[in-house]
């Protein structure tokens, strides 16, 4: 028979020869972009693909699932957050007004982008498997880390009383929940 170098090296019918990095994020991009205009259910492979102007073979190629697809998605918004909480860690004043920023973010993303509520809660929290539950991680450990300093330096500086990061890191896990259950009421009272 053929050499087993050879039979690996033989790529699948419909499978790229190299991963496309640029499409790849244009299937991302279209998928944030469906998410703003409808809820997370009625987002479906086929129109992500036709977005990204791709085969929705690829969608799957790329991000294995639709749930490994929205897995992603929450990634990348964690990422967003990630790089805001980063900055306002480095930002320069008192202690509590960063620590506001941090909590303020989160919120500011919610409401700006309201559909991450309803996936987080959903990608992250509901259907979560060994792939989200690594998403979260990425997600808590650096704001844990970040909370934890800020408070240690708020202590020193007397500007904080004993805080503990963990009760502060868990109310703020619940914001993306409490807008998700609460937000359509909120949006047809107001």
């Amino acid at each position: 028979g053929e050499p087993r170098a050879a039979r690996a090296s033989r790529r699948r019918p419909g499978r790229p020869a190299d991963a496309d990095p640029e499409l790849k994020r244009r299937i991302l991009d279209a998928a944030f972009e469906l998410l703003k205009q409808a809820p997370r259910d009625r987002v479906a492979l086929r129109a992500v693909a036709e977005r990204a102007e791709c085969d929705a073979s690829l969608v799957g190629y790329y991000f294995g699932s639709r749930s490994g697809l929205m897995a992603a998605v929450a990634e990348r918004a964690i990422e967003q957050f990630n790089a805001e909480l980063d900055l306002a860690h480095r930002a320069e004043g008192p202690v509590a007004d960063r620590i506001r920023a941090v909590v303020n973010e989160p919120i500011r993303a919610l409401a700006g982008e309201q559909y991450l509520a309803q996936l987080w809660v959903d990608e992250l929290i509901i259907h979560g498997d060994t792939a989200t539950d690594a998403v979260l991680h990425r997600m808590a450990a650096p704001f844990h880390q970040r909370l934890t300093e800020f408070i240690a330096e708020g202590q020193r500086s007397g500007e904080l009383r004993d805080v503990d990061p963990d009760v502060l890191l868990y109310s703020m896990a619940i914001l993306p929940l409490l807008y998700h259950f609460l937000s359509p009421a909120y949006h047809r009272t107001f």
